[in-house]
């Protein structure tokens, strides 16, 4: 009983070892035959067309001016006049300081300079008759010209109970209340002119020659991903003139056209720069690029070739075909699983 049942073992074993021969066995006649079977794939050749070689850099708008808006006195807040979001204009009177101190200050400066005035007319008269020594002269002249120059402050003090703005422009934020006491150390308000957006963006240094010579003529957009990717016009204000050392890049200033003043300070801005507009170039279609950036192409005999390929020109549409293969055929669709001379069956693109 116990050599049938190893007997049986043996069988069991050997049909195993047997289905699993055939598997593998069936397994490389199925991938040499599929070697052998043409692969499909779809062929196009350059299209003649204008390609734009673009650039894409990223920012956040800032505004061109923005002031932090600081009390000139020490002082109790009063009243602010204005809010967040509020448009004002140069000079409006955004906030007011208690005054009571400063209009004492102010009255006893009028009687000193009063008091200093008249004692200087009288020993003016008599030092002329040379009824009085030139020292009370000198001391007569300088207590009123002090007292003047104290009566100067005094009314500097008061007029600066009234904190005005700097610039026409949008409160971005206010920073203090009501009732608090306020310094020159202490920013009040922020003020924003939001007429003008513009964009800071580091560009790589290999492009410095080309935004120094070119910069103002280049076709550039911005493009506000908080605004629904909304579009707006650019241009190039001031190349940076010198390199960062650590980052190898230059800083680019860009006007943002926005007439209808819906930018805000702090929003991303995608930035396509159109550096090189090229006409009567041969493209080829992003797709004929392959995963790792080879290329396909059909030899003399129509068989698949590949070559390593960077595109130097390029833009949303393509790139530049290689130089001298503009009249050659280049697998669009299907060359993944390619090897060079596999025979092929074209497809209708």
């Amino acid at each position: 009983m116990a050599k049938m049942t190893k007997g049986m073992s043996v069988i069991v074993l050997i049909l195993i070892l047997s289905a699993i021969g055939l598997f593998f066995l069936n397994n490389r006649r199925q991938k040499e035959d599929l070697k052998m079977m043409p692969a499909p794939v779809v062929l196009q050749k350059p299209v003649m067309g204008t390609l734009s070689r673009n650039i894409r850099l990223t920012g956040i708008t800032e505004s061109r001016s923005t002031v932090t808006v600081l009390p000139r006195i020490n002082g109790l807040l009063n009243k602010i006049t204005v809010s967040m979001g509020d448009e004002v204009k140069t000079g409006q009177v955004l906030a007011l300081v208690d005054d009571e101190v400063y209009r004492l200050t102010l009255n006893q400066a009028q009687a000193a300079l009063s008091g200093a005035e008249a004692t200087y007319k009288r020993i003016e008269t008599l030092y002329k008759s040379n009824s009085a020594p030139p020292q009370s002269y000198d001391e007569a002249l300088a207590s009123y010209e002090a007292a003047r120059a104290q009566f100067s402050m005094a009314a500097l003090h008061l007029k600066w109970c009234e904190i005005r703005s700097p610039i026409d422009g949008t409160v971005l934020d206010t920073h203090r209340e009501e009732g608090a006491l306020i310094s020159p150390e202490v920013p009040l308000l922020t003020i924003a002119d939001l007429n003008n957006p513009e964009l800071n963006i580091d560009v790589p240094e290999e492009y410095y020659g080309r935004f120094r010579d070119h910069g103002l003529s280049m076709h550039i957009v911005t493009r506000i991903p908080a605004l629904e990717n909304e579009e707006f016009s650019s241009r190039v204000r001031q190349v940076a003139p010198w390199i960062a050392p650590k980052s190898k890049t230059f800083q680019l200033q860009l006007d943002v056209d926005d007439p209808e003043k819906l930018i805000r300070p702090g929003m991303f801005a995608a930035v396509l720069i159109e550096l090189e507009l090229l006409e009567e170039t041969a493209i080829l279609e992003w797709k004929t690029l392959d995963a790792d950036g080879g290329l396909w192409y059909l030899d003399n005999d129509n068989l698949p070739r590949r070559m390593e390929y960077e595109p130097l020109i390029q833009g949303e549409e393509g790139f530049q075909a290689p130089e001298g293969m503009e009249d050659l055929s280049f697998i669009l669709e299907g060359q993944h699983f390619l090897t060079e001379g596999h025979e092929l069956r074209i497809l209708e693109k």
